[in-house]
């Protein structure tokens, strides 16, 4: 499957929750962001998720930049070609 930045952005947000059984709610408190922008993202309603969200993200789940996107969802031949 062929995927954009943003829908990568929020599978991986996703999986991270999953291997963590926590929620949108404790992450959303975790990264001292709003609840209603944390579901943006995660559904895909905002345009563009800036470094700095993701950094807080990362600081929540106790992460570095570079494990959030170690996934393979965030390998180069998994994007779609219109975004390239």
């Amino acid at each position: 499957m062929k995927y954009t930045t943003l829908n990568a952005t929020s599978l991986r947000i996703q999986q991270l929750l999953a291997q963590r059984k926590q929620t949108r709610y404790w992450l959303a408190i975790e990264a001292d962001m709003p609840h209603s922008t944390l579901d943006a993202i995660i559904n895909g309603k905002n345009k563009s998720v800036t470094l700095a969200v993701i950094q807080k993200i990362c600081v929540a789940f106790n992460i570095t930049l570079a494990e959030f996107f170690s996934s393979e969802l965030f390998d180069n031949d998994n994007f779609s070609s219109d975004i390239l």
